[in-house]
């Protein structure tokens, strides 16, 4: 079954009140799922060659607080849920961040106690390496800072090395 235009939806689609996808008349679209094992939302898009699978854009100059995109994974039981997962199988780069503005480009924050906030493993590196920090800027900015702000016993740097080169 499915609907269009009955005064408060543009686009219904389901049967008995319950709908897998609704777009209404202001605009808000909303698409549920009862999957448990599949994928609730699938795009393929085999033949691209300079177009994108999925172009979001705002040109909203509103100034107000928000996330342009939210994915949250909402239970803390989910232990084994990553909410999200990049897999390049080719060259190019998986995540490319091209910041326009005076702003933090990458901003972490981590309620973690006891987990690493950032864990690199890089085992398969013969000759790249796993961090790489590059600036060409002709200013007195500092490159990188460590800074902790509390000294009860919590240690600034650790490095080790385990290799022949040790």
């Amino acid at each position: 079954d499915g609907t269009w235009g009955d005064g408060n939806n543009l686009l219904w689609i389901g049967a008995d009140d319950v709908y897998v996808a609704k777009i209404d008349k202001d605009g808000n679209s909303e698409f549920v799922s009862a999957a448990t094992t599949g994928n609730s939302f699938n795009i393929t898009s085999d033949s691209l060659t300079t177009g994108k699978i999925t172009n979001l854009i705002s040109n909203s100059s509103d100034v107000s607080t928000r996330e342009l995109v939210t994915i949250h994974n909402d239970n803390a039981l989910a232990t084994g849920a990553a909410v999200l997962e990049l897999i390049q199988d080719s060259t190019a780069d998986a995540l490319q961040i091209d910041h326009n503005a005076d702003g933090t480009a990458i901003n972490i924050v981590s309620d973690a106690t006891t987990a690493d906030v950032i864990d690199i493993t890089a085992d398969s590196l013969t000759s790249g390496r796993a961090l790489n920090i590059y600036s060409n800027a002709t200013s007195s900015a500092e490159l990188m800072k460590i800074w902790n702000d509390q000294s009860a016993g919590a240690k600034l740097l650790h490095l080790r090395q385990d290799g022949a080169d040790a």
